[in-house]
């Protein structure tokens, strides 16, 4: 969302051991989570910092689709945000936020899918499948994540992973897929 008072999502886009990540941020830790939006989607650990500053990180290979879904909210690289780059995204009412010099151009993106494709550098298939999962959402209300489960301070969130891969076999499936924790 275009605020200046925006929460800061941080993704780091491939798979590293979590306990780097951890000790980076070692002391500012307020919470840990293993979530899934979906069975089909990408397993991720999510630490949050405070109430606006998440750090997420994929648990398994993500998939270029998965990748592209960061794309389609805007996501920049630690040189964009050195060099104060701002770039085009789409938030979750489906309008496409492409920034100015002075501020921003609003657009819609339904009826415009190429063209949103084309801007923010995402194939087709992320533009339609996001326009369906949020109209969908907006016509039955949210429809919640498949796994959000916290991790307990004592344990990896590799560890966390394999206990939950063990019981549900919807986790297990896509671990599998993805090459294993």
């Amino acid at each position: 969302d275009v605020r200046r008072d925006s929460d800061i999502d941080i993704f780091i886009p491939y798979k590293v051991p979590s306990y780097l990540i951890e000790l980076a941020l070692e002391g500012i830790v307020s919470r840990r989570k293993i979530v899934m939006a979906t069975p089909w989607h990408l397993i991720k650990g999510v630490i949050e910092i405070d109430e606006e500053t998440t750090v997420t990180f994929p648990l398994i290979e993500p998939t270029e689709r998965e990748l592209e879904f960061y794309k389609w909210g805007g996501a920049i690289d630690i040189w964009d945000v050195k060099t104060k780059q701002r770039v085009p995204g789409v938030n979750k009412k489906l309008i496409l936020i492409v920034p100015t010099e002075r501020g921003h151009i609003e657009r819609e993106v339904v009826g415009r899918e190429s063209e949103v494709a084309k801007i923010l550098g995402v194939s087709i298939d992320i533009v339609t499948e996001r326009i369906h999962v949020l109209t969908r959402r907006d016509a039955i209300g949210r429809t919640g994540t498949y796994l959000n489960e916290e991790v307990p301070d004592w344990m990896t969130f590799e560890e966390a992973l394999k206990l939950i891969a063990d019981r549900d076999p919807n986790v297990r499936r896509k671990v599998r897929e993805a090459g294993g924790i």
